[in-house]
Parts: structure tokens; sequence; C-alpha cells
């Protein structure tokens, strides 16, 4: 007997950018950088404008380590002994903090992306 062929399954996909994974997207990266290199994302990509570095000797910046490597390393370890206590708490906390947040606000979140939608950018952006 010749075997029956196995439906598909459709998948869905995951239409638009949702504003509240971005923001805790940021808000985990900002406990990153805090803990490993003393400053924010936003500084540790580009630097600070004024002096062309981070601001500070413990803060640290992409450039800065592309430009000295082997003392980078040291203030990386002094930056982790120091932060690592706000830097787990955080990293626990947050996405936490996120699930009970879009929990209670679901329908809130719901009606907004349905204004979203007859406005018609839901394909584009998700609260």
């Amino acid at each position: 007997m010749a075997r029956r062929k196995a439906k598909r399954k459709t998948r869905r996909r995951k239409t638009g950018v949702s504003l509240l994974n971005v923001a805790e997207t940021y808000a985990l990266s900002n406990v990153a950088t805090q803990t490993f290199f003393n400053t924010n994302p936003v500084t540790f990509l580009i630097g600070n404008t004024a002096a062309g570095t981070a601001s500070g000797y413990s803060a640290i910046s992409v450039k800065e380590i592309f430009g000295a490597p082997n003392i980078i390393g040291k203030q990386i370890q002094k930056n982790l002994a120091k932060n690592w206590m706000m830097g787990v708490g955080g990293m626990i906390l947050i996405p936490i903090a996120f699930r009970v947040g879009k929990a209670v606000a679901r329908p809130a979140i719901t009606k907004a992306n349905r204004m979203l939608g007859k406005v018609g950018i839901s394909k584009t952006v998700k609260v």
C-alpha cells in the first residue's frame, strides 16, 4: 500500500517589529554594556562625540577596544568585578518584568495593535 502524503503545516510568519521586544533587547544590552564596559550601548558603539572616546578611564568604547586591546582586557575584568551583581540581577529581572508587564498589559497591547492595523502599519510595527 502506498504511503499517504503528509499534509504540510502552514507556518505563520511573524510580521512586524515588536516595540516591546526592541525595548527589552535595548534594556538587556544596556545591562551587558554597563557590566562589561561601564557605559551605555550608544556610547559603547560610537564613543563620546566630544572627546572621541568613552568618558572616563573605566568606560570602554569599541574604538578603544581596537586601539589598545591588551590594556582593555584588564579594565573589562575590573569592570566585571565591580558590576557583576547588577549585571546578573538585570539579566534575570528584565525578562521577568517584561513577561509580567506584557501579561498585565495584554488588553491594551491588543487594542493598540488593532489600531495600528486600521492605520495600515500593523505589518511593520507591533506593540
